[in-house]
């Protein structure tokens, strides 16, 4: 058994050893292209090597890149951010917080700090001279003013961008890549506007920043420069800051006001550095004096304003254009779009121009034409009161009619008083020689007497219907605007239906082609206590107290000087020019919005009135205005929410624009329509 195992051993190893003395020989015989398959392998080989090193290294850079785009966008988002952040703290309406009066100023690192400058060395004085500007910027980290991160105002070169969270338990890592934690920054670089009359463009530069949080504020991982436009305009909260009384010139007695509104008062530059406080916190605390008022309560109404009160069109933009709008006019009947012109008198006074017949009162005429006529279809109607009077007639001679109708009589005194001529009164009708001593000229005859003829007064009713005006108006549902250059009242009701579509009374000549007539061309309203003006509804003769629905306005004119008696009543008398002037007493105007830009409004005794009166001057000579804001039909809000439904202001956006033209308003910045710009560094 054992010897066939060694057999088998030996012929194994036999037949191992042959084979392997053969291999060498096998080598030896191969052919050429192994070599070549080496080298493909080889390549291959380097080739899968590199190819693997690329795809690494690509990996590596698109993961860079990656980080670094992602810290762009997150440096762009940061500005976009601090835009929307710096928009809502000067958006805020709390008065204590209120800083939208930034929107007026200027602030840029290359020029102005006007934000940062302490508010009592700024110079620039708001629209709006009584708003608190003394709490300044809020200070953020690190002592930087916000939103511009200087850490000294006016310093241009020591900047600290302002995180959007802060340090301590309540921050917030954004981002962690494993070397520490990433947050984004902004600040605000400049601010410019164009600003006027409570509207206007603004532009800011914002930058948006990424850097690690406890990095120099220079070792930035990304930063971005917004560029952005957006749009400033001023807002009116409610009701209760529209001015219901708005002046430059202000006698304001002691009228009360029941209801919401503001006491609106036009100042210049020097009344506005006179009312201000040295440290910026608002107005004195004199400014009721200093507007001639008693009402203690309307101290808190008053509202001063710098430079709104040159704009003369808002009575047409509040109230619809009359020179553009299709038959929006009262035209003399059957002409070719002729403006007619009205006039209203029952004083008797025939000395002047007014005269349409015998005991009208009421008399028309074409703008271009100086012949009145007597308006047909007008309802008049006429009634004798009680009792009579002696009514005074000036600048009478013995050569006039009424003259002889005298029961009493004053000559004036005379340049020829040397020659012995006495002033002397006589009751009765005097003769031509009475009074005279001892000399007699036919010049002093002439002298003007004042004269007092007993009288029978007489009460007149006009009832001017919608269908007497505007009758070629196309479009029912627009105002009617009529002309109305004297009216002079004492015992006539005029009542002028306005329930379909409101009445808008022009109190001057059309602005083309009129003639003016001295004497009668006043734009004057005088109404005493037994006369009335007012808008009823259709076939009533109730005054319906709706002054949204009744307009009297004055955009053209001589301006008024100021509140003067002397003056004042000049200008009453003045006929030879066109002094715009709403006179009134008792309930004579009830309801009414009377708009004169250049006129005066003026009190002849206490009155009442329901609704907002904007004139150049406010006199109330001593007398007390009882003005009402408060609506007579039970709707909700002011008048000026009544008038807001009808003229459709905010609808159409036409308080935008104008707002800050009527009251007290808040200053907001709105996203624009213009397109951002990102620059990156």
């Amino acid at each position: 058994m054992v010897s066939k195992d060694l057999k088998l051993r030996k012929i194994v190893r036999s037949n191992w050893h042959d084979s392997f003395k053969k291999f060498p020989q096998k080598r030896k015989r191969g052919n050429g292209d192994d070599g070549l398959a080496i080298l493909l392998t080889l390549l291959m080989g380097v080739t899968l090597f590199a190819g693997a090193s690329g795809l690494l290294v690509r990996q590596l850079m698109a993961r860079k890149l990656g980080s670094s785009q992602s810290y762009q966008q997150m440096a762009e988002a940061a500005s976009v951010n601090g835009f929307n952040r710096i928009l809502s703290v000067l958006n805020k309406n709390n008065p204590s917080e209120y800083r939208g009066y930034l929107y007026n100023l200027v602030n840029n690192e290359d020029e102005d700090f006007n934000w940062e400058l302490d508010h009592s060395s700024r110079s620039q004085l708001l629209e709006q001279i009584c708003i608190d500007t003394s709490k300044g910027l809020p200070i953020l980290t690190d002592g930087a003013k916000w939103p511009t991160g200087h850490t000294k105002a006016g310093n241009s070169t020591t900047k600290t961008p302002l995180p959007f969270t802060l340090k301590g338990a309540d921050a917030r890592t954004e981002r962690e890549d494993g070397r520490g934690d990433i947050q984004s920054y902004y600040r605000l670089r400049s601010y410019s506007v164009n600003f006027a009359s409570g509207v206007g463009d603004g532009v800011v530069e914002i930058e948006g920043m990424v850097k690690r949080q406890e990095a120099e504020n220079d070792e930035l991982l990304a930063r971005s420069l917004l560029i952005r436009s957006f749009n400033v305009k001023s807002k009116l909260k409610s009701d209760d800051d529209w001015g219901v009384i708005a002046a430059k010139h202000f006698d304001l007695g002691p009228t009360q006001i029941t209801g919401e509104g503001k006491i609106l008062w036009h100042i210049n530059e020097r009344e506005a550095a006179e009312i201000l406080k040295a440290d910026r916190s608002g107005c004195k605390d004199d400014l009721l004096s200093r507007i001639n008022g008693t009402t203690k309560s309307n101290a808190k109404r008053i509202w001063p304003v710098l430079g709104r009160d040159k704009k003369s069109s808002l009575s047409t933009t509040l109230f619809s254009e009359n020179t553009n709008e299709k038959n929006s006019n009262d035209y003399v009947p059957g002409s070719s779009k002729i403006e007619r012109v009205w006039s209203f008198d029952d004083t008797g006074n025939r000395q002047g121009e007014f005269y349409c017949g015998e005991e009208d009162v009421v008399c028309t005429r074409a703008k271009n034409r100086t012949r009145l006529i007597k308006p047909e279809g007008i309802e008049m109607s006429k009634s004798l009161l009680k009792g009579g009077s002696l009514k005074l007639f000036e600048n009478l001679t013995p050569y006039d009619q009424k003259f002889w109708k005298a029961k009493k009589a004053c000559r004036p005194n005379s340049r020829y008083k040397r020659y012995g001529y006495v002033s002397v009164c006589f009751e009765g009708k005097p003769t031509l020689n009475d009074g005279y001593w001892g000399y007699y000229s036919k010049e002093i005859v002439n002298t003007s007497w004042k004269v007092w003829i007993e009288t029978t007064p007489k009460q007149w009713t006009i009832q001017i219907k919608q269908k007497d005006i505007c009758k070629e108006q196309s479009n029912q549902n627009t105002a009617c605007h009529m002309y109305i250059e004297h009216m002079d009242l004492e015992n006539t009701k005029i009542l002028i239906e306005n329930d379909k579509r409101p009445v808008v009374i022009h109190l001057e000549l059309p602005p083309t082609d009129s003639k003016f007539i001295t004497g009668l061309s006043s734009g004057r309203i005088e109404l005493s206590n037994n006369s009335l003006l007012c808008g009823v509804n259709s076939g009533e003769t109730k005054c319906n107290n709706k002054p949204e629905r009744f307009i009297i306005s004055q955009v053209r004119g001589n301006e008024s000087s100021g509140c003067d008696l002397n003056q004042l009543q000049a200008a009453l008398q003045n006929r030879a020019q066109l002094q715009p002037i709403v006179s009134i007493e008792g309930t004579s105007l009830p309801a009414a919005w009377v708009y004169l830009h250049t006129g005066t409004f003026t009190l002849s005794s206490d009155a009442q009135l329901t609704g907002l009166i904007w004139a150049n001057s406010f006199c109330s000579q001593n007398h007390q205005l009882s003005l009402s804001t408060q609506r007579v039909d039970g709707g909700e809000g002011s008048i000026v929410k009544a008038a807001d439904e009808l003229w459709r202001w905010s609808k159409n956006g036409i308080l935008d624009g104008n707002a800050a033209m009527i009251g007290r308003t808040i200053a907001r910045g709105i996203r624009g329509s213009g397109l951002d710009m990102f620059r990156r560094w």
